[in-house]
């Protein structure tokens, strides 16, 4: 549902969305605001399924998400996303999530390309692009696109390969699954007794099915519960992602 440039979608958490807290997992959050974002761009007539027809594509470069509160099993929470304006080749669409009673839990903001499908090359903006920023409305967030650390090298690691279950509609893994694949190497007494407040993910390359890549995983802030993950090809070395994460007592 679209109301003076903003949509808004609806969403039940699902039990199979929550984590053994039972409150949603940070990935389902990326998954809720990652729906909301490709229905908007439906509806708008800049979907991915709309940009094929013209051998392009939208891929995520980036996105930053603060979560003031998680929503639990089988609470209603409303996503509400926008067209918040573009940098450069660079278009940016913001997010906010609510409780049914109003109340902000997460806000978000995004910035996207458009590719050559071919070529993977970035593509220059279409002016029209521009002309759907809601411009009257605030930012979901502030900040800039600087850059994330990355681990040591003797930081905690793991391989894992790209299962074909992780792969999206472009043919490639899912942006959402580096955020699953990034938080498997943080402690265990982290991941039990703490829950993800502020996430950071820098895009750089994609993979594909059956690709090995190493996730190395680093503390940089152990009092505020800080860490930095970086994503690599196994085979090449390639940088893939980088992420920042900040935990917090559940």
């Amino acid at each position: 549902m679209g109301q003076g440039g903003v949509w808004k979608e609806s969403y039940r958490v699902r039990a199979y969305e929550t984590d053994p807290t039972g409150r949603a997992s940070i990935v389902s959050l990326c998954n809720y605001l990652q729906e909301a974002a490709a229905n908007h761009a439906r509806e708008l007539g800049v979907s991915v399924e709309h940009l094929q027809r013209q051998n392009s594509t939208w891929v995520l470069s980036r996105l930053r998400v603060r979560v003031d509160r998680y929503p639990a099993w089988r609470d209603e929470i409303d996503v509400e996303t926008w067209p918040s304006g573009t940098e450069r080749l660079f278009a940016t669409r913001d997010f906010i999530v609510k409780n049914a009673d109003g109340d902000v839990l997460v806000r978000a903001v995004s910035w996207w390309l458009m590719i050559d499908i071919e070529s993977r090359r970035p593509l220059r903006l279409p002016e029209f692009i521009s002309s759907l920023t809601l411009s009257n409305r605030e930012r979901a967030l502030n900040g800039s696109r600087s850059n994330i650390p990355e681990p040591r090298a003797d930081a905690n690691a793991r391989e894992l390969r790209v299962r074909y279950a992780d792969l999206d509609v472009n043919g490639h893994a899912n942006n959402v699954r580096y955020v699953e694949w990034a938080l498997e190497g943080v402690p265990k007494d982290v991941l039990n007794t703490m829950h993800v407040m502020e996430l950071d993910v820098l895009f750089k390359a994609e993979t594909v099915h059956g690709d090995p890549v190493t996730v190395a995983v680093d503390s940089v802030d152990s009092k505020n519960a800080i860490f930095v993950h970086a994503i690599r090809s196994s085979l090449d070395g390639r940088y893939l992602a980088g992420l920042s994460t900040t935990w917090r007592k559940s």
